[in-house]
């Protein structure tokens, strides 16, 4: 045995080692077994060591109880399943647990490709510690099976479905929920873009397609109550079958989302299948505005403006729908769910497929590719709007105004009766052109150079042709259109969307500049004419704001050049009122005179318009073009008949017949100087009677008949004739002679002109309407008003199916008073004539009776009307300082509750919105106006029974879609508490939670434990959670349960915080290494069987010193 020891011995010390010697190796391994068979275990395990058995080396180790060299040898051998095992049986033996040796046991199969053996690793861990691990190698099968045998099911589905693997991922969900409802969709829209790619094979993966998923999109539709999968699969289902229905199901639904891109692209593939019409010009218009703000708002996102919370929403939904996600410097395409950014980028290279494969794009190459096809889009629509416009427009020929007979052949105008429904049309027809122009001004105000091109090509040759055709329909030169006004509640309702739509103004706005500008500077300071036009455009809005400044502009501009000419030669000057060191244009009464009527100042409103037309006469004789032309004079003097008439109605109780028609005018009036539509009470009904108002009144309609008969004249021209003027004129003309019982003699001038007029009619005009010239005939022989009535009842009957009613005024003890209407009751006239005209003289023709002080009254106009707008100018200044001192104690007490505002900056929490598009609290979104279909449904409603009284005209209450009607409904108050207790409870609960997990990551970032950092993705995992969590809760707008649903997982997040922290501070601060004690590389020696000799002679001098002393 010493023999074969000390052979052993000899040949160990002689042997060299060499890497990768195969001989050595065995070598050492059999004087391994020597030294073990002679029981020399530690010599075995040297030599095993050079022979590169680590394995070996463990083992042995391991039977001689060295448990920790044992973990460092099978570490060493990467048998790290070895490892756990000892480990598990003696826990001293290393500073890891069994749980991070099984982890190392699991990552070196994986890295070896034994998907297998790693399993059976992790088969002893807790799950979630499996699927975190199989999470970060991206074994996502494993992990999702292991989700599913859970019964996770959603979870796995959300795995396979981030990792593109969608098919799996609508098996792995829970049957009919949403994340298999949206998985089933994104595997739709793959195998959409694959058989685009491959174009020669269209058809037959369409017809795969259809039969594969069809079934599973309608059981999408009826079973998946979540309001934007239902809209994205009736959208898919449509395209995929060309169904216009399910097309317009999905448009609706993503219109009641306020998903702009989705109602649009809907909207799109829906007339791409030939259907819509005119009905459908309202979805356009409205498709167009949500279209136009995606596109500012993605030309301030990359011009680097501050977006609104709004156009950030915009941008989000526009990303998810087209499938691509924002990152830093570019785009990630989320092809694996088919992206339909893939298929712009398809159409925009000209059916090139390379793209298909790219996974990310720059934000340049994205914006262009987005805002060519938004353009291409905003196109198209337009042409349709346009193309729908067309189809439904109504024109009336002017034969049928005159009463003549049409001589044009093949005329498509309308020749028979007018009826609502066709003013209906007529009037949504203009405002749909003035909506889709405000649409296009926006477009090329905010658009840039690159993309004005499109846009300008758009615009119509006559820019505003639509607003002229709006205001010539609304004021004609031929009589009013009854059915235009006759039905408030339906007027109302057309102005209130030209006056709440955010398009309209820009439009009206510029086009009162513009007739301005087109404008001689004579024009601008004595047209009538160009100022009517402007202020009846300003009355659509219900602002007089830009009109006034117009004016203003006009009379600074004046000074600045009288003041520079020292002239008195200038043109226009005898449109403008000087004085002392101020000028004021002429038009300024009349604007006065309809702002007292406004104001329910009637007396104040017709004198000023006294005021105004008086100032015209002295200037000026009637050809002049200060006075306005005379189918605006007819109409100004119609209004104040009318106005007079129903002022005698309500001070003297007079009983006054009128056209039916000419109610409407008041109601037209009314509800154009009315900034608030919704007032029940006209000006008729407020007006209080004052002392000396009987002579005042018989004063005013002597100077209006004056007026009248002092212009008459002026209808003796065939344009007159042919405009339907002269007719408007004589019409009035008899309502006067009808009513001349109120002031004696004020029918002596009416009955001149008519006599005159027929004479001009018979000798100058060939083609006179049959209907005027009986008319004209009859008139100039009645002898009695009752005459004139029937007279006047067959021109109107004529004309336009009209009737003469007598009109009175009711005072009602329930405080409901009003004008009332009846059939007129002949026998109040008597046997009462007409003076015989042969009978008078020049002496007794009617003159002008001025009131006494009229002279005075009418020098101090210029002077009231400068201290009137001085009391204004002190009024503003004063208001003015008021809101500045307001703003200084808001300013004081925003500063006073800056602090309390500090720990609001650190939440996480995301505050629902409230503003004038939707209601986050609620789940609703606002609508504008309301379509083309409920607006006709409302007026078929209201248009029964016309609206006289003012007390049942207007709607009782404000539609609940818009915000104010919403906020005031109980259901929305609840919501609104309950959204209160959430938000304080997510600030006091689940915030502090939240911030501390942050605070631990930071720690954990520090730590090198692999533990800790498997702890640390677990801890991002439940932050993650519950952050997701709360947007679902605010999704779905369910705060009640929200809280109940968000306290379970904060409770869960603190119990793992805390345990955490006590992990980290147990660790050591000199941080154990991860690793274990690595073993190291050197050939081991074999010093104690080494004989003892002196290295060198200096060692042994000192030695020998050493023992002589």
């Amino acid at each position: 045995m010493k023999e074969k020891l000390a052979l052993a011995h000899n040949t160990v010390l002689q042997l060299r080692p060499e890497k990768g010697n195969q001989k050595n190796a065995q070598q050492y391994l059999s004087l391994a077994k020597t030294y073990l068979e002679c029981g020399m275990p530690q010599l075995g395990l040297k030599c095993l060591q050079n022979a590169k058995e680590f394995m070996l080396c463990a083992e042995l180790c391991e039977r001689m109880g060295k448990f920790q060299e044992a973990v460092n040898w099978y570490s060493k051998a990467q048998c790290f399943d070895k490892v756990a095992h000892v480990v598990e049986r003696n826990p001293s033996a290393s500073a890891l647990s069994v749980e991070n040796w099984r982890l190392r046991a699991a990552a070196a199969h994986l890295h070896a490709d034994r998907e297998s053996d790693a399993l059976n690793s992790l088969s002893s861990l807790p799950p979630e510690t499996q699927i975190r691990f199989l999470k970060s190698y991206k074994r996502f099968g494993p992990a999702g099976n292991l989700l599913i045998k859970m019964g996770r099911r959603n979870e796995a589905a959300a795995l396979f479905r981030d990792n593109g693997q969608l098919a799996q991922a609508a098996e792995a969900a829970e049957p009919k929920s949403q994340m298999a409802a949206e998985c089933l969709l994104g595997d739709v829209r793959v195998h959409m873009h694959l058989a685009l790619a491959h174009s020669e094979d269209v058809d037959q993966p369409f017809r795969l397609l259809l039969m594969r998923v069809e079934s599973g999109l309608v059981d999408i539709c009826k079973e998946v109550h979540v309001p934007l999968i239902q809209a994205e699969a009736h959208f898919l289902l449509g395209q995929l079958q060309s169904d216009a229905e399910e097309l317009k199901l999905a448009y609706h639904l993503f219109d009641k989302l306020g998903h702009i891109m989705g109602k649009v692209e809907a909207l799109a593939a829906f007339l791409d299948c030939g259907q819509g019409g005119p009905d459908c010009v309202a979805w356009l218009l409205d498709a167009l505005e949500g279209l136009l703000n995606v596109i500012v708002a993605f030309c301030s996102k990359f011009g680097g403006s501050q977006l609104t919370d709004a156009q950030t929403q915009d941008i989000n939904h526009c990303h998810v729908f087209y499938g691509i996600h924002e990152e830093p410097n570019e785009y990630r395409i989320l092809k694996y769910e088919g992206s339909r950014f893939q298929k712009l980028w398809f159409d925009l290279n000209d059916g090139s497929t390379n793209h298909f494969a790219a996974s990310k794009v720059s934000l340049q190459k994205a914006r262009e590719i987005l805002q060519a096809h938004m353009l291409k889009l905003l196109k198209y629509l337009v042409y349709k709007v346009r193309d729908f416009s067309q189809q439904n427009s109504i024109e009336i020929c002017p034969s049928l105004i005159l009463g003549l007979a049409c001589q044009q052949e093949g005329c498509k105008k309308l020749h028979r009766q007018i009826s609502k429904h066709d003013i209906n049309e007529l009037v949504i027809t203009k405002i749909n052109d003035i909506h889709l122009l405000g649409i296009l001004l926006k477009a090329e105000a905010e658009l840039k150079s690159d993309d004005l091109v499109a846009v300008t090509n758009l615009m119509p040759k006559q820019k505003f042709e639509a607003c002229e055709g709006l205001l010539s329909l609304l004021f004609p030169k031929h009589f009013h259109l009854r059915h235009l006004s006759e039905n408030r509640k339906g007027f109302s309702s057309l102005l209130g969307r030209i006056r709440n739509g955010s398009y309209f103004a820009p439009v009206i706005t510029k086009y009162m500049k513009d007739c301005v500008e087109q404008c001689s500077a004579r024009e601008r300071r004595e047209s009538s004419d160009m100022w009517i036009k402007v202020f009846c455009a300003s009355k659509l809005l219900s602002k007089t704001k830009e009109h006034l400044e117009l004016l203003h502009q006009e009379e600074e501009h004046f000074i600045a050049m009288k003041n520079k000419t020292k002239s008195d030669i200038l043109p226009g000057k005898k449109g403008m009122i000087m004085n002392t060191g101020h000028c004021i244009c002429f038009f300024r009464l009349f604007v006065d005179s309809m702002s007292y009527f406004q104001n329910r100042e009637l007396a104040d409103s017709m004198h000023y318009f006294y005021r105004f037309l008086k100032l015209i006469k002295d200037r000026q004789s009637f050809n002049h073009s200060l006075l306005p032309s005379m189918g605006n004079l007819v109409m100004l003097l119609e209004f104040q008949f009318l106005l007079t008439f129903a002022l005698f109605m309500r001070v003297k109780h007079q009983v006054i017949c009128l056209p039916r028609s000419y109610l409407t005018i008041l109601n037209l009036w009314e509800l154009l100087v009315n900034v608030n539509l919704t007032n029940r009470k006209n000006a008729i009904n407020t007006y209080a009677a004052k002392k000396g108002v009987e002579s005042r009144l018989t004063n005013h309609l002597k100077f209006l008949v004056d007026s009248l008969s002092s212009c008459l004249p002026r209808t003796f021209s065939k344009e007159c004739l042919m405009s339907g003027e002269m007719e408007r004129a004589v019409v009035l003309c008899l309502v006067v002679l009808v009513n001349s019982g109120i002031v004696s003699k004020i029918d002596i001038p009416i009955r001149l002109y008519l006599s005159e007029l027929k004479v001009k009619l018979e000798s100058l005009f060939a083609d006179v309407p049959s209907r005027l010239m009986a008319c004209v005939g009859a008139v100039n022989s009645a002898k009695r008003p009752i005459d004139v009535v029937n007279i006047l009842e067959g021109l109107l009957k004529q004309r336009d199916d009209e009737f003469v009613q007598d009109f009175s005024w009711e005072n009602s003890h329930y405080g409901q008073n009003s004008i009332i209407f009846q059939r007129v009751y002949h026998k109040r006239f008597g046997e009462r004539a007409f003076s015989p005209l042969e009978n008078l003289n020049e002496e007794t023709s009617f003159q002008e009776q001025k009131m006494a002080d009229e002279h005075e009254y009418f020098e101090n106009t210029v002077e009231e009307v400068i201290v009137q707008r001085q009391r204004n100018q002190k009024r503003k200044e004063a208001t003015q300082i008021r809101w500045r001192k307001a703003f200084r104690k808001v300013m004081l007490c925003l500063r006073m509750l800056s602090p309390l505002r500090v720990a609001a900056r650190n939440t996480s929490f995301i505050p629902a919105v409230v503003n004038n598009k939707r209601c986050e609290i609620c789940g609703v979104v606002f609508r504008k106006y309301v379509t083309a279909e409920e607006e006709e449904q409302q007026q078929q409603q209201t248009e029964d029974e016309p609206d006289v009284s003012e007390e049942s005209d207007m709607p009782e209450h404000e539609d609940a879609t818009t915000t104010k009607g919403h906020c005031n409904l109980e259901n929305h108050m609840q919501r609104v508490i309950e959204y209160s207790d959430y938000r304080a409870f997510f600030q006091h609960s689940v915030d502090p939670v939240l911030w501390q997990a942050k605070e631990v990551k930071k720690n954990l970032k520090l730590a090198t434990l692999d533990p800790l950092q498997q702890e640390r993705k677990k801890l991002s995992e439940l932050e993650k959670d519950i952050t997701d969590t709360a947007e679902f809760i605010r999704q779905t707008m369910n705060w009640q349960a929200g809280k109940d649903l968000l306290l379970s997982k904060a409770k869960e997040l603190e119990n793992f915080l805390q345990h955490v922290n006590g992990m980290l501070s147990k660790e050591m601060p000199s941080t154990v290494a991860l690793e274990p004690e690595e073993i190291e590389d050197d050939h081991a020696t074999f010093e104690e069987i080494q004989p003892q000799t002196y290295r060198n002679k200096k060692c042994r001098k000192y030695r020998q010193r050493g023992k002589r002393r």
